[in-house]
């Protein structure tokens, strides 16, 4: 019998989250019956091709149809009132207002009232997969008060949505009932395991890690040549110039190196600031900041670079990478890579083995490892080999897929 999966998110289809349509296509493509719930429509349907190759729009339903601003709220009240008497567990359901008004958050208000508008429909599931820890909890919601039948409810965490303060405050007590009332808990890192089994008291048997990762195939390795006799080592960071990504070290630590050259490709609000930064230490000769690019203008530059560079660190709202997929993509296209001991992110580079390590905001720890590719350019040959086999071996979208296939079948 075909197993019905269906998945939980919030937008769909989304370019910058590619990992939720490969999941939808992947599970297609081995027989499950599949079916998408979103709350909001995008723009990125016509960028995405699988969406059409696979018929998506027939597979998906879009939950939140209610108006933005004081009419969507107005909207939200008359389905509340008017659907109220069809709601499954009322009392819980009358708390679960009550905490989404005390902690302002009009994100669960509006997951209370996608409840009580579909009170009359009936979606039917074996297996139920939600991206990000609010959508499982939309999913807890709606099998708890409303329409949503299903026999497994499994939510992944990603970062933001287990780390950033605002959001973890916020949605405190709809996090308690996610984690106590659905069956399967599947973070991307061993770090947010550890997490939710000690801060959000998970059952660890109800936690699996289930790592996000890269289409090998995509990918030809072609191992850089690090080569310092022949100019500099072109370091290279890709990237949104946000807090949590750290570009402010990977600056100050290549203009106290020699013989090295970054170029930062990317948009983000802390871009002026980072061109200050490079100005004020005298490294404009070393430092390139290009801003967005077109993808095949990336491309290209990270084809001629040698390093991949990027020193994440924890923001001060909280916000922390999972495992980022740019250092995967990295590491199986043949770019040693340089990073931090932030988040998972020791779960994909072991120092010295598959790449190199700093201490989170360490330029002096930066400053080292640059020196120590310079002065051990033959010596990298190996660490991007093993890097290579890494992503291969534990980051591998098909091995991680039929993973999730196999947890599918079997719960």
């Amino acid at each position: 019998m075909t197993k019905k999966v269906t998945f939980v998110v919030n937008e769909f289809p989304v370019l910058s989250e590619t990992f939720v349509i490969e999941q939808v296509c992947a599970l297609i493509d081995r027989g499950f019956d599949v079916n998408i719930l979103a709350c909001k429509k995008t723009s990125d349907a016509n960028l995405t091709p699988k969406f059409k190759k696979y018929k998506l729009d027939q597979k998906l339903t879009y939950l939140d149809t209610f108006a933005r601003g004081a009419k969507g709220k107005l909207q939200m009240l008359i389905s509340l009132i008017k659907n109220f008497h069809l709601i499954k567990s009322k009392n819980d359901y009358v708390k679960a207002l009550f905490y989404s008004v005390k902690n302002k958050n009009l994100s669960s208000l509006r997951q209370l009232a996608i409840c009580a508008q579909y009170a009359e429909t009936r979606f039917d599931s074996d297996f139920v997969i939600c991206h990000f820890l609010p959508n499982g909890h939309l999913a807890y919601a709606l099998r708890k008060f409303s329409a949503l039948h299903c026999d497994t409810i499994a939510t992944i965490a990603h970062g933001y949505d287990i780390s950033l303060y605002k959001v973890l405050s916020k949605w405190h007590y709809e996090y308690s009932k996610l984690v106590a009332g659905t069956e399967l808990l599947l973070p991307i890192s061993d770090r947010w395991a550890d997490l939710l089994i000690n801060k959000f008291n998970a059952e660890p048997a109800k936690v699996k890690v289930q790592h996000m990762g890269v289409n090998i195939n995509h990918f030809n390795f072609s191992p850089r040549n690090i080569s310092p006799e022949s100019g500099p080592i072109k370091l290279i960071a890709v990237g949104r110039a946000t807090e949590k990504k750290g570009l402010e070290y990977a600056i100050k630590a290549v203009s106290r190196t020699e013989n090295t050259h970054l170029s930062i490709v990317g948009g983000g609000e802390l871009l002026t600031e980072l061109e200050q930064l490079a100005y004020k230490l005298n490294a404009t000769d070393k430092v390139t900041l290009l801003g967005p690019l077109p993808h095949e203008n990336v491309l290209k530059l990270l084809a001629e670079s040698h390093v991949f560079i990027l020193p994440s660190v924890t923001a001060k709202d909280g916000d922390m990478e999972g495992i980022p997929v740019a250092l995967m993509e990295a590491m199986a296209s043949g770019m040693l890579v340089l990073s931090t001991n932030h988040s998972g992110i020791p779960e994909l580079i072991e120092h010295k083995k598959s790449g190199l390590l700093a201490d989170e905001r360490s330029v002096e720890q930066l400053v080292h490892n640059i020196n120590y590719v310079v002065n051990n350019s033959r010596s990298m040959e190996k660490l991007i080999e093993n890097a290579r086999q890494k992503v291969e071996r534990d980051f591998n979208n098909k091995e991680l897929n039929e993973k999730l296939a196999n947890l599918i079948i079997n719960s």
